[in-house]
């Protein structure tokens, strides 16, 4: 799948923008704080529904204005689509927002998240490695969500009936309603077999892209990545096998959770770990051995949802491989450049640019983002 083409308004500080790209590279250059960023979040909230930045949606519309607009036309090898995006400002309802497929309203997410699928690479993706669970559950029920779009439903639901749960929990005991708790650890654990069940897929299709691609692209020790469950007695994989077991364990922890006042197992409690030589690289990595190995969890993620759906995604890169030496960052933009479109955004043009034929330059100052020459940029920009 490629972009054609994409038209920004009122997008933070992009004021209007229109670029119609080119198919392979996209290098997207200017100083900090012009807007390449805002043109990377822009096209990704446009491939994903919504921003991943702004907690509140009325944040990524212009000052003084009543709108932000993002439009993108697409083509996907049999047939071209465009993608709407739409966010307004309402007196009543604080912001609206809009997102139409062929000019046609969309109604869920799942309907949708797998028409124009792009993986995003920003320099926040080292705290897959480092940070907390949270940020490894995410990518990988994003990456689920990618291949198996109704489980975007699965995990609402799972979210909505974990939250009752937890307040059941906090009723005192004799105020608690058997009945309903027996209710809500039934659903809560059919939602949870299939969360588990397709995690732990994506989970066996990272692993041999791991092994094979870490050394041969970074030339480093390949880590070993395994899920962590809190669901106890886990022998068969299958949804239903895992909802049983999750059942078993929730009677497990009655009277803990009475105490404690919270769900204490589940897909919200889990984990994957990446080892090198048995020991976890949160704890013993090195900054550049972590961030390779983020990296290639996101050029796993192009491979996997190509390999499911049958489309490309479009690989939008936020100058995040800048710590890598030449070597290491042409070759993972050559893995890239092979198998889908690329935007790259850079505040400067990088050796490793040098070794692919088909780029196009996009100089961006202010909001405003305007296609010339490399000839051109090499002119209003210093070469690293």
């Amino acid at each position: 799948m490629k972009l054609k083409k994409i038209q920004i308004s009122n997008f933070r500080n992009i004021k209007s923008a229109e670029i119609e790209a080119g198919d392979e590279f996209n290098l997207v250059i200017g100083n900090n704080a012009q807007g390449k960023s805002n043109f990377l979040e822009a096209f990704y909230a446009l491939c994903l529904g919504k921003s991943y930045k702004a907690p509140i949606e009325e944040d990524v519309i212009s000052f003084n204005e009543n709108c932000a607009v993002v439009i993108g036309w697409f083509y996907d090898g049999n047939s071209e689509f465009s993608i709407t995006l739409r966010w307004e400002k309402d007196p009543a309802a604080g912001v609206k927002k809009t997102v139409l497929l062929n000019g046609n309203p969309v109604g869920r997410l799942s309907e949708f998240l797998d028409q124009a699928p792009a993986i995003l690479m920003i320099p926040d993706d080292l705290e897959i490695i480092r940070g907390a669970p949270d940020n490894r559950r995410k990518m990988l029920d994003l990456m689920c969500c990618r291949v198996y779009p109704p489980l975007v439903e699965t995990l609402r639901n799972y979210k909505r009936i974990l939250d009752a749960r937890n307040s059941w929990l906090k009723l005192p005991v004799k105020s608690q309603d058997p009945l309903l708790g027996e209710i809500y650890e039934k659903k809560l654990s059919t939602y949870a077999g299939i969360i588990v069940s397709k995690r732990l897929e994506i989970i066996d299709m990272l692993r041999p892209f791991i092994e094979e691609h870490h050394n041969r692209i970074f030339r480093l020790p390949s880590p070993d990545i395994r899920y962590r469950t809190s669901i106890k007695n886990l022998k068969d994989r299958t949804a239903d096998a895992i909802s049983g077991s999750f059942l078993e364990t929730l009677h497990t922890l009655k009277q803990e959770e009475q105490r404690r006042k919270f769900t204490m197992a589940g897909p919200h409690r889990d984990d994957f770990d990446l080892k090198q030589k048995g020991k976890t690289m949160k704890h013993f990595a090195s900054f550049g051995e972590m961030r390779s190995s983020a990296a290639l969890l996101k050029l796993a993620e192009v491979e996997i949802v190509s390999g499911k759906t049958g489309k490309s995604p479009v690989a939008l890169i936020d100058d995040c491989l800048n710590e890598f030496d030449t070597d290491h960052m042409e070759n993972f933009l050559r893995h890239l450049y092979e198998r889908c479109q690329m935007f790259y955004t850079s505040t400067g043009i990088h050796d490793a640019f040098g070794q692919f034929a088909f780029i196009e330059t996009y100089f961006t100052e202010n909001g405003a983002i305007r296609r010339c020459s490399q000839a051109e940029l090499k002119t209003l920009l210093k070469t690293y």
